[in-house]
């Protein structure tokens, strides 16, 4: 998950910062590659609207193994 996407899905980064109840600062200090801490909070905050790169993994191993 890239932080460019959370803070388009919010709006910007001061709406980001007040839906993950945390400082502005500290979206702004976010890598551009978020890892999977951040990602599954967003993930949780976002009812799944943004997935972590690890559900998505997930998810792409069940349709493999249900698709055989």
């Amino acid at each position: 998950m890239k932080k460019s996407e959370v803070i388009e899905y919010f709006g910007s980064a001061a709406r980001t910062a007040r839906a993950m109840r945390i400082s502005r600062a500290a979206v702004t200090m976010w890598p551009d590659e978020l890892g999977d801490n951040v990602s599954f909070k967003v993930e949780l905050v976002t009812g799944g609207q943004l997935k972590s790169d690890e559900t998505l993994r997930l998810e792409a191993d069940m349709a493999r193994h249900v698709g055989q």
